[in-house]
């Protein structure tokens, strides 16, 4: 009798990896994909222009509505544009113009300047006032004293943006110099 028993193929394990060469050709897709994207998630000039003009405007607003509630102390936009760090400006009183207001439930000084603090993303900005010397003050009906408009001009190397205050109705906008 003859037992044989079956041969069979001895069992062999294939393993499953990438080789050398798959995985470079992985990590260098990888870091072009990167490098693509990363600069398209930066701010351009134009978008951190557009920032700052919203910043401005907004400060403007606040002054404006802060003349209306407190009429027996105007409020002011005061601008030192040539400061050694940074395009700055304040929010103060007609009463002391050199010294800021504190910002609403805080215990800092409304301040900006452009590449420092909260502001440190707006660096390179640069001011120009037309209508006004360094100051900008509103009435206690949130008109411009003296009645004459104002623009403040922005600029970088995305262009230039207005912040425009009109005389007559205290209104504040954003918009292409003329």
């Amino acid at each position: 009798m003859n037992h044989e028993v079956p041969t069979t193929k001895p069992f062999t394990r294939r393993a499953c990896a990438f080789t050398l060469v798959e995985l470079l050709i992985a990590i260098a897709i990888l870091a072009v994909a990167i490098g693509i994207a990363v600069p398209a998630l930066q701010p351009n000039d134009r978008a951190l222009l557009v920032t700052a003009a919203g910043q401005v405007a907004a400060d403007m607003e606040y002054a404006q509505s802060r003349s209306i509630a407190v009429p027996n102390d105007a409020t002011l936009v005061k601008f030192d544009p040539d400061k050694r760090d940074g395009a700055t400006y304040w929010v103060a009183t007609v009463s002391d113009p050199d010294t800021p207001v504190m910002k609403p439930y805080t215990t800092t000084p409304h301040t900006i300047t452009f590449g420092v603090g909260a502001a440190a993303d707006l660096a390179g900005i640069s001011i120009e006032l037309i209508g006004v010397t360094d100051q900008v003050v509103f009435d206690s009906v949130g008109r411009l004293n003296p009645i004459t408009d104002v623009r403040v001009r922005l600029s970088n190397d995305g262009g230039e943006l207005d912040v425009a205050v009109s005389a007559a109705t205290g209104f504040v906008t954003i918009e292409d110099p003329p």
